[in-house]
C-alpha cells in the first residue's frame, strides 16, 4: 500500500475515532476495528481518545448552590422582562396590520382619485403621480417623526 494510500486510511480512521459515539456503519466499524489493530499510530491515537473521554465522564463538577440561585434569578428576570417586551409588541402588531389593511384598501383609490384630477386638470403625469406619492408616504412619515419625537422626549426625561 502507497504511504498515500496509508495516510487516507488514517485519516479515515481519525474520523470515525471522533465520531465513535455516532451511528456508524457496520463496514466503517469493522474499517476501524482493523485499521486501529494493524497501525500503531491509529492504535495511540484512540486510546488518547479513550483516556481523555473517560476522563471526563469521571470527573464531576458541582456548581455553588449560590451561583445557581443567582444564574436562576437572572433568567427568571429576563423571562419576565421578554414576556413584557412582548405584550407591548403585541398592539404594535394589531395597528400594524390595521393600517395595512388601510392602505390596501385606500390606495388604489388614492391613485384614481389623482388619476381623476390630473387628467381633469390637464396636470403631465409626472406631476400627479409625484402628488400622489407624497400623499401616499405622508401617514408613514408623520408616524415615524412622532415615534421618534416621543422616544428622544422620554430619554430627555428619564
Amino acid at each position: 500500500m502507497s504511504p498515500k494510500n496509508i495516510r487516507m486510511d488514517c485519516d479515515r480512521a481519525l474520523d470515525l475515532l471522533i465520531a465513535r459515539g455516532l451511528e456508524q456503519s457496520e463496514h466503517d466499524s469493522e474499517f476501524l476495528q482493523s485499521h486501529v489493530a494493524s497501525c500503531p499510530s491509529c492504535t495511540e491515537q484512540s486510546q488518547t481518545i479513550n483516556r481523555a473521554v473517560n476522563d471526563m465522564r469521571s470527573s464531576v463538577t458541582y456548581a455553588n448552590p449560590a451561583m445557581v440561585r443567582a444564574t436562576q434569578m437572572r433568567v427568571r428576570a429576563r423571562a419576565a422582562e421578554l414576556r413584557a417586551q412582548q405584550e407591548t409588541m403585541r398592539p404594535l402588531w394589531i395597528s400594524s396590520a390595521l393600517a395595512l389593511g388601510w392602505a390596501v384598501v385606500s390606495m388604489p383609490l388614492l391613485w384614481q382619485g389623482f388619476s381623476w384630477l390630473g387628467h381633469a386638470t390637464h396636470m403631465p403625469e409626472l406631476v400627479w403621480q409625484t402628488g400622489f406619492g407624497i400623499m401616499a408616504l405622508a401617514p408613514i412619515t408623520a408616524v415615524g417623526t412622532i415615534g421618534l419625537a416621543s422616544k428622544f422626549h422620554n430619554k430627555a426625561t428619564s
